[in-house]
């Protein structure tokens, strides 16, 4: 059975890492981001290793894109399809600082676009008898945090939204999982004014090699949420 991936954010972080790991388990992988030539160095470097990548360039800020990013992955990988959606942006302010333009961005990119790949890639999976979809949530939706009220919000809506899509498509064996993550050593930090000992953070490679085992786990399980925090826990 070939089995193929769309990952989305997968220019850089998690993303990556997913596509990565994913593929070196024989995974075909749709690499979503907007940054093309970081996608392409990805896709190089997959096939390098004997697998088997197809670029999709996408701004996913763009509600439009999200439908024809997943048609276009339907299009170039074959088998029955699975969906991360990792992309992802946060500014680390308190409201009162915070712009409209960044309030908008970090609800469509973190809530908005999942709910939208997740919907455009339904029928894709309906069609093969299957499928699963795994967000990339975040512990600040579960526990409130001083300057990520907008933050915090995108990623509580995005662990509902996966509970209710889980009810509505397990019976079409449809597997829905949301991946709750503590502290976590992407590029997402590097804009930040307050940064805990990326040290002490949870690895993307590490946060992957979970991914990839929740995908591949029997298609008789159901794992709705994993909580992934780092040994020391909240940073």
């Amino acid at each position: 059975m070939i089995r193929s991936a769309v990952v989305t954010g997968a220019s850089s972080g998690i993303g990556r890492a997913a596509a990565l790991a994913l593929a070196e388990s024989g995974w075909q992988v749709a690499l979503i981001a907007r940054r093309e030539a970081l996608l392409e160095a990805l896709s190089e470097e997959i096939e390098a290793r004997g697998g088997l990548a197809k670029s999709i360039v996408a701004d996913l800020s763009n509600p439009e894109q999200c439908a024809g990013a997943i048609e276009t992955a339907r299009s170039r990988v074959g088998g029955t399809p699975s969906l991360v959606n990792a992309a992802g942006v946060a500014r680390f302010a308190n409201l009162a600082e915070d712009s409209p333009e960044s309030v908008a961005a970090q609800i469509q990119i973190n809530l908005v676009a999942p709910i939208l790949c997740s919907r455009a890639i339904l029928p894709w999976m309906a069609e093969r008898g299957g499928g699963h979809i795994l967000n990339v949530a975040s512990v600040a939706g579960i526990t409130p945090f001083a300057g990520a009220s907008v933050y915090g919000s995108t990623k509580a809506g995005l662990l509902m939204f996966g509970k209710a899509l889980a009810a509505e498509v397990r019976t079409q064996g449809i597997r829905v999982t949301t991946l709750v993550l503590g502290a976590t050593d992407t590029e997402l930090w590097d804009a930040q004014s307050f940064v805990p000992s990326r040290g002490d953070m949870l690895r993307p490679e590490s946060v992957a090699a979970v991914i990839r085992d929740v995908l591949e786990s029997p298609c008789d399980t159901s794992i709705d949420r994993i909580d992934l925090m780092p040994p020391k826990g909240i940073l």
